[in-house]
């Protein structure tokens, strides 16, 4: 393992460690500071790694940065819509930047079915979880901007999906793990917040930093790869 990828990880646990002990003794406030800090921190690793010459992946891990600091004001309507305006803005991102590199020809047709039995079931889980919350809604449109938002995760994960089984590639398989911790994060985010269910910020916490960490992970291997292509 190379000197930075201890370092990434040994960040990593260090951050994983601090939210845990900040969401069992602190209150909100200071629970959405740590996420901001830790957002910056991996942040701060993407630029040093030059990630920004990534666009896609830039844009992605700038969206959900800012969602973060969106989320101090998360009770304001107009926050709260911002909030998934930008994360949708972060997978429309992640999605480009994989269809790019995905051929649909090459994915087996009984994978295809699958993936179809997967979006529909999805979907369905999509509007129960939305039907049972929509009372707390403000008004139509915030439930449609989440129905939208909901509808964008599913089908980044079953790009992603798609990616992996064609490419077959330590890359793809870090690229999946980024997409599925982002939709994680962002399902137990929602589910601990309008459910009221406290403990699943432990792994809303924990998924944002699995996301964060192979984001840079993943970037670190595309520019590897990159500068092998260079030198070829």
């Amino acid at each position: 393992m190379s000197p930075k990828n201890k370092i990434l990880i040994l960040t990593s646990i260090f951050l994983l460690i601090i939210n845990i002990f900040v969401f069992s003794t602190l209150n909100l406030f200071e629970n959405r500071i740590a996420k901001i800090i830790t957002s910056l921190v991996f942040l701060s690793f993407f630029i040093y790694i030059k990630g920004y010459r990534h666009p896609n992946i830039f844009i992605t891990i700038m969206s959900f940065t800012i969602c973060n600091l969106l989320m101090f004001n998360y009770e304001s309507l107009i926050f709260n819509k911002l909030t998934s305006y930008v994360s949708i803005i972060g997978y429309s991102a992640l999605i480009f930047h994989i269809t790019k590199r995905t051929s649909i020809k090459k994915v087996d047709p009984y994978i295809l079915v699958f993936f179809g039995f997967l979006i529909i079931l999805n979907l369905y889980c999509l509007y129960v979880i939305m039907h049972t919350v929509s009372y707390k809604m403000i008004d139509v449109s915030q439930e449609i901007t989440h129905y939208i938002y909901g509808l964008f995760i599913i089908f980044s994960c079953i790009v992603a999906a798609c990616h992996s089984f064609t490419q077959n590639t330590k890359k793809s398989m870090q690229l999946l793990i980024v997409v599925l911790a982002l939709s994680l994060m962002d399902l137990f985010s929602f589910l601990a917040y309008y459910y009221d269910w406290n403990i699943l910020f432990y792994y809303d916490r924990a998924f944002h930093i699995i996301a964060s960490l192979f984001i840079v992970k993943y970037t670190i291997k595309l520019s590897e790869r990159e500068e092998n292509v260079k030198i070829e």
